[in-house]
C-alpha cells in the first residue's frame, strides 16, 4: 500500500514505524516545552493568560490554557500552556479547579486584572 508508493516515488524512502514515529514526536514535544519553560522563566514582563472552552460535534469538551506575553524586542507572544479534556460539568467551580491545575507554577508571572489579587484568581 502505501509504504511502496513512497518507495516508487523516492526510493531513499525510508519507511517509518508508528512507534518510531510516536517516539519523534514525544522527542519533539520534550524539547519544546522546556524551551518554552526556560523562555518563560526568563522573562522580564508579566503573562495574561486566556482560556477556551469548547464542545466537539460528539459531546466531548476539551479546553486550553494559553498565554500571552510581550518579549524583551516588544514583539507579541501567544503560547498554549496545556490543551485537556474537559468532562462535564462545564460550570465555574470544574472550569476553576482545572485552570488551577493547568496554571499551576506560573502564578507569580500572571498579571492580574480588574482587582482580582492573583492568589484569588488561581487558587
Amino acid at each position: 500500500g502505501n509504504r511502496k508508493i513512497h518507495r516508487y516515488l523516492n526510493d531513499d524512502c525510508v519507511p517509518l514505524s508508528r512507534n518510531m514515529a510516536k517516539n519523534h514526536c514525544l522527542k519533539i514535544h520534550k524539547h519544546e516545552k522546556q524551551r518554552l519553560t526556560r523562555s518563560l522563566s526568563q522573562l522580564s514582563s508579566r503573562i495574561c493568560l486566556t482560556s477556551d472552552l469548547w464542545t466537539s460535534c460528539v459531546g466531548h469538551g476539551f479546553l486550553s490554557l494559553t498565554a500571552h506575553y510581550i518579549d524583551d524586542e516588544w514583539n507579541l507572544h501567544a503560547k498554549i500552556l496545556n490543551f485537556c479534556h474537559m468532562p462535564p460539568p462545564h460550570n465555574a467551580s470544574a472550569l476553576h479547579d482545572k485552570l488551577h491545575d493547568l496554571g499551576s507554577g506560573i502564578h507569580r508571572r500572571v498579571a492580574s486584572g480588574f482587582g482580582i489579587g492573583v492568589k484569588k484568581l488561581l487558587s
